[in-house]
């Protein structure tokens, strides 16, 4: 709860809700999360690198949510939302993009325009 009262007091800021997205550099989704998703995120959206993590300082707030929050599996890409007052949403594009990859690309453009859809809300 403590982090939460952290989230909602300080790391939201003014706004009623923040994103932190992570993906990496994989040949599976840069391309495509760099053209369709970042351009479209809130500007106070907080973007994290996974291919970059070994430069990722240990006490940043942000690396701290995604680790406490994303888990151990299917993690990577994800995006967290924090809205104030209410628990972390999470959209996990890992499972997506692999189905994609093998020409199912539905699941993949509906969680896409989900997690569009209630950022930009």
């Amino acid at each position: 709860m403590a982090l939460y009262a952290l989230v909602w007091a300080w790391w939201i800021g003014w706004a009623r809700r923040r994103v932190l997205f992570v993906y990496s550099d994989s040949p599976n989704w840069k391309e495509h999360i760099e053209a369709n998703i970042l351009p479209k995120l809130p500007p106070n959206t907080v973007v994290l690198n996974w291919s970059h993590r070994l430069s990722w300082p240990k006490f940043n707030l942000s690396v701290i949510l995604f680790r406490c929050f994303a888990g151990e599996r299917e993690f990577n890409p994800i995006a967290q939302e924090f809205e104030r007052f209410d628990l972390v949403e999470r959209y996990r594009f890992w499972q997506p993009f692999r189905d994609a990859k093998h020409g199912r690309s539905e699941a993949l453009h509906a969680l896409e325009a989900r997690f569009l859809k209630h950022t930009a809300g």
